[in-house]
């Protein structure tokens, strides 16, 4: 298996489990869409999220629950990709309040909230 092959493997399973296209992914600006569960997601998933981010390097992609869709939005409105995962300290935006999580995944990043 190829390194091509093995990126091509994580980047649809990212899509499934982020409710977008994997060429959301490679796209020059952020994507927000609204998250969903899917039969094929990873099982040990909380499915729809409430807000997950997740990059490849080019962008982020947002999926967030249709409420936290405005926040998501904001947060990510003039950042570049890499300082949207630099700062994983407890956020508050508004009325919503987030346990914010990062890590590195091969040579993008996630960022998980949970209410």
């Amino acid at each position: 298996m190829t390194d091509g092959e093995i990126l091509d493997i994580a980047v649809r399973q990212s899509a499934t489990d982020s409710a977008c296209r994997p060429e959301d992914f490679f796209k020059g600006e952020h994507v927000v869409v609204r998250s969903r569960a899917d039969m094929g997601a990873r099982k040990y998933l909380s499915l729809p999220f409430a807000l997950d981010l997740a990059s490849y390097g080019n962008n982020v992609v947002a999926s967030a629950d249709e409420s936290l869709i405005p926040v998501a939005e904001a947060y990510l409105r003039g950042r570049r990709t890499e300082a949207c995962f630099g700062d994983a300290r407890p956020a508050r935006a508004g009325r919503h309040a987030f346990a914010l999580r990062a890590e590195n995944v091969f040579s993008g990043g996630v960022l998980s909230a949970r209410p």
